[in-house]
């Protein structure tokens, strides 16, 4: 018995190792006084122990008019939309948050001006906001994602819609939209509408609408949330046209959203190459993609394989979403997953904690950025939902959690309108989770983290950041850097060291050549500063630390003395000299721009002589041989004749006059052409032929060789040039065969010949009954010959084993079935105390694979105590019989 307790107590201890996250962390413990645990387990789930900020942090939120974050934009109050406007970037700015995840399509329509998409009735105001809110955000620092809702059109009703009246609206105000086209189009059974996936110009429509919004507007990224394939539609018609595969249904749809979602990724990255565009593309899932056991592990390609979060709910694998977000993340199609993590640490069939240290592990080797999706409107619901009811810490304990997982890199909040509450004064529960946020984690400026997809991008520092101080404020200057999206700006007391507690503000780029940036502090002098260029792809340069150092400017004379000496203070213009004039020459100016200067400088005068003339000489490839300088009705000196020879050609003249020179003048030369004798000669040195001619003429001979009958395949006429003739030699060569085996129209084995050896043919492979190799043709006469395996077939019988287990995976029985047929199931289905049998996880028709297939019960409705509780009580009682009994005996 001791022996055991050690084992169990060893086994404990291991696990709870190995789910230790971090060395500063600590327990998880609610207000309460709940200890929050692994679900099945005794292990504790553990938050960062005491707030360090990380370098990087994603903080986003969810802007959409839907949930009415943001009022419609009539003509009538641009003007009041663009305040709410405002104040939605100030409240983010309050928030310290970096990204705006802007709702621009609902319900396959637009907020913005297209020639896809109805006009959303969101905004009807004919004037184009959205260039300006795009650029507001840039301006604070704050990347925007435009969020775009790809399939759904209209929501459930009880009025009866068909897909012909739906079309036929559509069309009435946007014939060029998928939806006009009543087969682009799925009806559910509640009366909800969406494009159907399963057609190939839906596909191409919802790309083309994506790559409208990247072409018009400065987007940071695409972004989908959680709605693809809906409940209750019929899309069979659709499967039965283009299903080639006999898939079933599920994985037919589940390829449909894949072929979308590969077709948009390649789309996107083609046209951000040939454009110098960054746009990423963002997937925001529901939390669960599959309920499974919680373990992570991977293949040769470093690709997650697992059966899923240790969860119980809907997925979006299967039914009804059929979204297989994971084969996205293996494939990196997508550039950053925000699953919609909402669930409280204590709920009990998907914890917070469950879900992403599961997406965690799913995305650790791959080049694709994760965050999670906070619902921290779940703490106003009036339904149960666990810890978000317990105090006010929840939102900030996620955001904890998410610091000690290594893969996790930021949070989104849905939605905005937590966020305004608790900026304007409110308190519900949410925007007091906020407000703790907000005062707690949020207190300073994050720097996003690089988009891992395109890490390998470098970025240039700013070559001078110039300060100036005052009683009231320093300003920063620098120019402008074309490769930036936003700049980090750094203050110390004392030098700056470019660490993230230094980070004060992070900007955007102007349209200006400098950027300007005012820091209105009391004791300025006190201040040290720093700035950083941050890419499109996030990548940051190393940092230049300002100065207020000012430059030397040196002019010089002709002579090469220095005239005057000035200190120019950065950007700053110096005054140059005047009365720069030399007897016999004319002043053209300064040899370097003194305006605007950003480091020490030497200047020199530009002088040209008086009536003098620039004489080039070049050779027959236009390269300058000479250049000279010329004094009026002077003569220039060509360059030495060695220097234009020119193989086939004889230098004859210069094409102008060097004489009397009058003007700025280029000459070329003149050449002859030198006719040779081209000797043609077989391989043996026999003469065949001779003609004469230039090295720019075509000269070929029409003879064959009698040896090409041998398979002697003549390859090329070999020129060796001599002083008066150019003798000519046939070169011969053997080409390779490639004899080519195939079995099934299937290469089995290649072997390369030369073009005269002779045929033997390969072994007959084992396996294949009155087999012979066959070919056709003649060996040699082509480079490549086919040999094909003519063989007698014998059709195989192919049967698939089906494995019955129970929830505990125990095997109940198997039944063998033949390829293409329908399994019967268990004959004797096994009684499970207190739960009905409901069905299978999984089909029994049409079997094309080995499965193994898990019995599913249902609990009884009955009220008390569980079997389970009574059976485990009854263990209990009988345990410590058996110890007592055990203990009397010895």
């Amino acid at each position: 018995m001791k022996i055991l307790k050690k084992v169990l107590i060893i086994c404990i201890f291991v696990i709870a190792f190995s789910f230790s996250l971090n060395v500063s962390a600590k327990n998880l413990v609610l207000s309460d006084g709940t200890e929050v645990l692994y679900k099945g387990t005794t292990i504790n789930v553990q938050i960062q122990d005491s707030y360090d900020q990380p370098e990087t942090y994603w903080r986003a939120v969810w802007v959409t008019p839907i949930a009415n974050c943001l009022p419609s934009c009539t003509n009538s109050n641009i003007q009041t939309y663009k305040n709410e406007i405002i104040e939605m970037y100030d409240v983010m700015e309050a928030y310290n948050l970096n990204v705006c995840i802007f709702h621009m399509r609902m319900y396959n329509d637009a907020t913005y001006p297209s020639s896809l998409n109805p006009k959303s009735s969101f905004y009807t105001a004919t004037t184009d906001l959205m260039p300006w809110i795009i650029e507001e955000a840039h301006k604070r620092g704050i990347e925007f994602h435009a969020w775009l809702n790809p399939y759904r059109v209209l929501t459930t009703s009880s009025t009866t819609r068909t897909c012909e009246s739906v079309a036929n609206g559509i069309k009435n105000k946007c014939s060029n939209n998928a939806g006009s086209n009543p087969d682009n189009l799925l009806v559910s059974n509640r009366n909800a509408v969406i494009l159907n996936p399963g057609e190939p110009a839906v596909r191409n429509f919802i790309v083309e609408t994506c790559m409208e919004i990247i072409r018009n507007y400065d987007v940071d990224a695409i972004h989908f949330d959680d709605y693809f394939y809906i409940d209750g539609v019929d899309d069979s018609l659709t499967k039965t046209k283009y299903d080639t595969e006999n898939l079933s249904s599920a994985d037919w749809r589940r390829k449909q959203v894949d072929l979308f979602i590969e077709q948009l990724s390649r789309t996107v990255r083609e046209y951000n190459t040939r454009n110098n565009r960054y746009v990423q593309i963002g997937i925001a899932p529901t939390g669960i993609y599959k309920n499974g056991n919680g373990k992570v592990t991977y293949d040769s390609n470093n690709n997650a394989v697992t059966t899923g979060s240790n969860t119980g709910g809907q997925t979006h694998y299967s039914s009804y979403l059929f979204c297989d977000t994971v084969k996205w993340i293996n494939n990196e199609w997508i550039d950053y997953i925000c699953p919609q993590s909402y669930w409280a640490f204590t709920h009990k069939s998907a914890g917070f904690a469950e879900v992403m240290s599961w997406w965690d592990k799913v995305c650790k080797y791959k080049n694709v950025n994760l965050y999670s999706g906070m619902g921290v409107y779940m703490a106003d619901e009036t339904s149960n939902i666990y810890s978000w009811k317990v105090g006010d810490e929840e939102a900030m304990d996620q955001i904890l959690y998410c610091y000690t997982l290594e893969n996790v890199e930021g949070t989104s909040v849905y939605n905005y309108n937590s966020l305004e509450g608790e900026y304007k004064g409110r308190t519900t529960a949410a925007m007091n989770n906020m407000k703790k946020v907000r005062n707690n984690l949020f207190t300073k400026k994050s720097i996003l983290p690089v988009v891992k997809s395109m890490k390998n991008n470098t970025i240039n520092d700013c070559t001078l950041v110039s300060l100036t101080t005052s009683s009231t404020s320093n300003t920063l200057k620098f120019r402008k850097n074309n490769d930036a999206k936003f700049y980090i700006i750094y203050r110390s007391t004392s030098d700056v060291t470019f660490n993230q507690n230094e980070v004060i503000d992070i900007i955007g780029n102007e349209s200006s050549d400098f950027i300007t940036y005012t820091d209105k502090v009391s004791n300025g002098s006190n201040y040290k500063y720093g700035v950083k260029c941050q890419h499109y792809s996030n990548v940051l340069s190393n940092g230049v630390k300002a100065t207020k150092d000012k430059f030397t400017v040196k002019f010089y004379n002709a002579n090469n003395s220095v005239i005057s000496t000035q200190q120019v203070s950065p950007f700053s213009d110096a005054i140059a000299p005047t009365n720069m004039n030399v007897p016999g020459k004319v002043f053209n100016g300064w040899d370097k721009e003194y305006t605007c200067v950003e480091a020490n400088l030497d200047i020199y005068p530009l002088y040209t002589n008086l009536g003098c003339y620039t004489v080039n000489f070049y050779d027959i490839d236009n390269n300058i041989l000479k250049t000279e300088e010329v004094y009026s009705g002077s003569n220039a000196t060509p360059p030495n004749s060695s220097l234009l020879t020119s193989f086939g050609r004889e230098f004859v003249r210069w094409d102008k006059s060097y004489n009397n020179v009058t003007s700025d003048l280029d000459i070329y030369p003149v050449y002859n052409l030198i006719t040779y004798v081209y000797i043609f000669k077989d391989i043996n040195g026999n003469e065949l032929e001779r003609k004469n001619g230039t090295i720019e003429d075509n000269i070929t001979s029409n003879l064959l060789d009698n040896d090409i009958k041998n398979k002697k395949m003549f390859k090329e006429w070999s020129y060796n040039y001599s002083n008066t003739t150019c003798n000519v030699t046939c070169s011969y060569d053997y080409f390779n065969i490639n004899v080519i085996y195939k079995i099934d129209d299937t290469t089995y084995k290649t072997t390369t010949l030369l073009s005269n050896s002779n045929l033997v043919l390969e072994q007959v492979p084992s396996g294949y009954p009155n087999a012979r190799w066959d070919y056709s043709g003649d060996f040699g006469s082509s480079k490549d010959f086919i040999v094909e395996l003519v063989y007698e077939t014998i059709e195989p019988t192919i049967e698939y084993t089906i494995t019955y287990v129970d929830e505990n995976n125990i095997i109940l029985g198997t039944e063998t079935v033949k390829a293409g047929e329908d399994a019967k199931g268990l004959d004797n289905i096994p009684n499970k105390s207190g739960y009905k049998f409901i069905g299978y996880n999984d089909v029994l028709t049409n079997i094309q694979s080995d499965k193994t297939i898990k019995l599913i019960y249902e609990k009884n409705s009955s009220s008390g105590c569980s079997w389970f509780s009574f059976a485990y009580i009854f263990e209990l009682v009988a345990l410590f019989g058996l110890l007592k009994t055990f203990k009397k005996k010895f």
